[in-house]
């Protein structure tokens, strides 16, 4: 939650290098043969022994991707790859569509759909081919977000009038 003694400077600069819970208590993922995560909507998955349930430590990506937000369940299709999206609040907003290798811990951006007023995104559907985000009413102004001193969700409003769309990526990364 946000801190609600923080000064709007302190909330702006809390920004540029955020202190994002670790509370991982979504989801569980397989990352690879022998890497399991505890995942929930930061980008900071938990890894834990499958044995013993102990945690390692912080899952660290082999890449430079920086997020805000990401959904706490990933899709793993026929290929051993991982898919995932992530949303950037911001001045410039955007969902960012990912692939994990099954190989590896490198984050790839498929796609990036620039978007002013972000939804929360729980989950989305993977086929063969697409990867699909149904985008609801349920958004965050970015500037509220960074002004308002309340919890994260609570930023969030119904809005009723703003259409739901559904934004379609192609699974190879290739426009169209």
């Amino acid at each position: 939650a946000t801190n609600p003694n923080e000064s709007a400077f302190e909330r702006i600069a809390a920004m540029c290098t955020p202190n994002l819970t670790d509370n991982a208590n979504v989801n569980v993922a397989k990352f690879s043969t022998d890497c399991y995560v505890a995942l929930t909507e930061t980008p900071v998955p938990v890894q834990f022994d499958l044995f013993s349930l102990e945690t390692i430590g912080h899952f660290r990506y082999n890449d430079s991707v920086k997020c805000q937000v990401t959904t706490a369940h990933p899709h793993l299709d026929a290929n051993g790859d991982i898919y995932n999206i992530f949303t950037k609040i911001g001045p410039k907003s955007a969902y960012q569509f990912c692939r994990i290798s099954e190989a590896g811990s490198a984050r790839g951006i498929l796609a990036e759909v620039k978007v002013q007023n972000p939804a929360y995104v729980h989950s989305f559907a993977l086929t063969d081919n697409y990867i699909i985000l149904a985008e609801g009413s349920y958004a965050v102004a970015p500037l509220s977000l960074l002004l308002s001193g309340k919890p994260f969700i609570e930023n969030f409003v119904w809005q009723p009038s703003r259409p739901s769309r559904f934004i379609v990526v192609r699974k190879d990364g290739a426009a169209g």
